[in-house]
């Protein structure tokens, strides 16, 4: 039991270790919309709200929510204009 418990910790260090080298090698961009989702990590933020929030350009919003979301730090929920995104826990 302990051997498993041992193999999972190490997997999960493996795993966080990751992630964190995602972190530092987001833009600047990317880490401004990332810290609106961290001043409010539960709300459900279409990209109009990320953009007031941010003054930042719609298509820089788009482009840093994609990176976001393809290093699993935020997610996507509905589609078209009912799209909003949500921090990952």
């Amino acid at each position: 039991f302990f051997v498993k418990m041992m193999d999972a910790a190490i997997d999960d260090v493996a795993v966080l270790r990751a992630k964190y080298q995602s972190l530092l090698r987001l833009s600047e961009s990317a880490n401004r919309v990332l810290a609106c989702f961290r001043s409010m990590p539960e709300a459900k933020l279409k990209a109009g709200r990320i953009m007031e929030e941010t003054n930042l350009a719609r298509r820089t919003v788009q482009n840093s929510l994609t990176t976001l979301l393809e290093g699993g730090f935020i997610q996507r929920r509905g589609t078209g204009p009912e799209t909003w995104y949500q921090l990952v826990f």
